[in-house]
Protein backbone atom coordinates (compact mmCIF):
# COMPACT_ATOMS: atom_id res chain seq x y z
CA UNK A 1 0.00 0.00 0.00
CA UNK A 2 1.39 3.42 -0.92
CA UNK A 3 2.16 6.00 1.73
CA UNK A 4 -0.59 8.35 0.52
CA UNK A 5 -3.17 5.58 0.79
CA UNK A 6 -1.94 4.78 4.30
CA UNK A 7 -2.18 8.46 5.21
CA UNK A 8 -5.77 8.65 4.01
CA UNK A 9 -6.62 5.48 5.90
CA UNK A 10 -5.03 6.92 9.06
CA UNK A 11 -6.91 10.23 8.68
CA UNK A 12 -10.19 8.40 8.12
CA UNK A 13 -9.60 6.28 11.24
CA UNK A 14 -8.56 9.34 13.25
CA UNK A 15 -11.74 11.15 12.20
CA UNK A 16 -13.81 8.11 13.24
CA UNK A 17 -12.00 7.93 16.59
CA UNK A 18 -12.50 11.64 17.24
CA UNK A 19 -16.18 11.36 16.29
CA UNK A 20 -16.59 8.50 18.77
CA UNK A 21 -15.76 10.96 21.56
CA UNK A 22 -18.67 13.14 20.50
CA UNK A 23 -16.46 15.65 18.74
CA UNK A 24 -18.02 16.74 15.48
CA UNK A 25 -14.96 17.17 13.31
CA UNK A 26 -14.00 18.26 9.88
CA UNK A 27 -10.32 17.69 9.26
CA UNK A 28 -10.44 19.98 6.28
CA UNK A 29 -12.37 23.06 7.44
CA UNK A 30 -11.60 22.92 11.16
CA UNK A 31 -15.05 24.38 11.94
CA UNK A 32 -15.38 22.30 15.06
CA UNK A 33 -17.68 22.80 18.00
CA UNK A 34 -18.56 20.46 20.85
CA UNK A 35 -21.59 20.38 23.06
CA UNK A 36 -20.87 22.53 26.08
CA UNK A 37 -20.51 20.71 29.36
CA UNK A 38 -19.41 21.78 32.80
CA UNK A 39 -19.51 18.31 34.34
CA UNK A 40 -16.02 16.83 34.89
CA UNK A 41 -17.49 13.32 34.88
CA UNK A 42 -18.44 13.78 31.21
CA UNK A 43 -14.79 14.14 30.21
CA UNK A 44 -13.19 11.34 28.22
CA UNK A 45 -9.63 10.32 29.05
CA UNK A 46 -7.39 9.84 26.04
CA UNK A 47 -4.19 7.90 26.70
CA UNK A 48 -1.44 8.29 24.12
CA UNK A 49 1.16 5.54 24.25
CA UNK A 50 4.47 7.04 23.15
CA UNK A 51 5.34 10.70 23.12
CA UNK A 52 7.04 10.73 19.74
CA UNK A 53 6.33 12.88 16.71
CA UNK A 54 3.06 11.15 15.80
CA UNK A 55 1.78 11.12 19.37
CA UNK A 56 2.61 14.81 19.78
CA UNK A 57 0.86 15.77 16.55
CA UNK A 58 -2.18 13.66 17.54
CA UNK A 59 -2.42 15.49 20.89
CA UNK A 60 -2.10 18.90 19.22
CA UNK A 61 -4.87 18.04 16.76
CA UNK A 62 -7.12 16.65 19.49
CA UNK A 63 -6.65 19.79 21.59
CA UNK A 64 -7.50 21.95 18.55
CA UNK A 65 -10.67 19.94 17.89
CA UNK A 66 -11.72 19.72 21.55
CA UNK A 67 -12.68 23.38 21.94
CA UNK A 68 -14.99 22.67 24.89
CA UNK A 69 -12.36 20.61 26.74
CA UNK A 70 -14.34 17.37 26.83
CA UNK A 71 -11.15 15.27 26.88
CA UNK A 72 -8.22 14.91 29.23
CA UNK A 73 -4.97 13.63 27.80
CA UNK A 74 -2.24 11.49 29.34
CA UNK A 75 0.83 10.38 27.44
CA UNK A 76 3.58 7.92 28.26
CA UNK A 77 7.14 8.93 27.46
CA UNK A 78 9.86 6.33 27.91
CA UNK A 79 12.66 8.70 26.96
CA UNK A 80 14.11 11.30 29.34
CA UNK A 81 12.89 14.18 27.15
CA UNK A 82 9.42 14.99 25.91
CA UNK A 83 8.60 14.87 22.17
CA UNK A 84 11.44 15.89 19.90
CA UNK A 85 12.00 15.82 16.16
CA UNK A 86 13.90 12.61 15.46
CA UNK A 87 14.34 13.55 11.79
CA UNK A 88 16.64 16.39 12.87
CA UNK A 89 18.55 14.17 15.30
CA UNK A 90 21.80 14.31 13.35
CA UNK A 91 21.73 18.12 13.47
CA UNK A 92 21.93 17.87 17.28
CA UNK A 93 25.68 17.40 16.91
CA UNK A 94 25.98 20.84 15.28
CA UNK A 95 24.64 22.69 18.35
CA UNK A 96 24.50 20.06 21.11
CA UNK A 97 21.30 21.83 22.20
CA UNK A 98 18.46 19.35 22.84
CA UNK A 99 15.91 22.18 22.79
CA UNK A 100 16.67 22.71 19.10
CA UNK A 101 14.94 19.37 18.51
CA UNK A 102 11.90 20.05 20.72
CA UNK A 103 8.50 19.89 19.04
CA UNK A 104 6.96 22.43 21.43
CA UNK A 105 9.44 24.79 23.15
CA UNK A 106 12.68 24.69 25.15
CA UNK A 107 13.23 21.78 27.52
CA UNK A 108 13.60 22.42 31.23
CA UNK A 109 16.09 20.51 33.41
CA UNK A 110 13.64 17.58 33.67
CA UNK A 111 13.27 17.25 29.89
CA UNK A 112 9.77 18.75 29.83
CA UNK A 113 8.40 21.81 28.11
CA UNK A 114 5.70 24.27 29.28
CA UNK A 115 3.37 23.03 26.50
CA UNK A 116 2.21 20.04 28.58
CA UNK A 117 1.15 22.10 31.59
CA UNK A 118 -0.35 24.86 29.40
CA UNK A 119 -2.52 22.26 27.63
CA UNK A 120 -3.28 20.20 30.74
CA UNK A 121 -1.54 17.10 29.30
CA UNK A 122 -0.25 14.61 31.84
CA UNK A 123 3.24 13.46 30.85
CA UNK A 124 4.07 10.11 32.43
Amino acid sequence: MKASALSLLFIAQLAADVDSFGIKSSLFTRNTQLRATNDESDKKRVVVIGNGMVGQRFMENLIDLDTDKKCTISTFCEEPRAAYNRVKLTSYFETRDPSALSMTSEFDNDGRTPWYEENNVELL
